[in-house]
């Protein structure tokens, strides 16, 4: 081993081979203000999520509002358009059962009095 080869082992035991301590001070002071930053950068990133987590849930908790009242106005129609048509339905069964007894009132009205005088003519 030559003198120049032991006198840098012999300075690596010792750590003479590290940069001064100042310049070890500052890169360390550089690393923890760009760390600084980082965590504010990140910190107003999540604040931005977090608005956007409780907008999304106040217009979730609005749309289930809106889905339940919503529902509650289709029950309400579809039972608007049951009567309806169920009233409409009745009213026009009875027409057409008035209808029917009319039709067969004037054939008993009309056949009687002819076979009448069919008969009367025959004899």
């Amino acid at each position: 081993m030559t003198f120049v080869a032991w006198v840098r082992y012999d300075r690596q035991l010792r750590g003479l081979n590290r940069p001064p301590l100042e310049l070890r001070i500052a890169e360390a002071a550089k690393s923890l203000s760009a760390a600084a930053r980082l965590v504010d950068e990140l910190e107003s990133e999540m604040q931005v999520r977090a608005a956007a987590l409780e907008r999304i849930a106040a217009e979730s908790s609005e749309q289930q509002r809106l889905a339940g009242v919503r529902a509650d106005e289709a029950e309400a129609v579809t039972k608007l358009v049951e009567s309806v048509i169920s009233s409409t339905h009745a009213r026009m069964d009875r027409a057409n059962r008035r209808s029917q007894l009319l039709y067969f009132a004037l054939g008993v009205a009309t056949s009687v009095p002819i076979g009448v005088m069919i008969n009367l003519w025959t004899k």
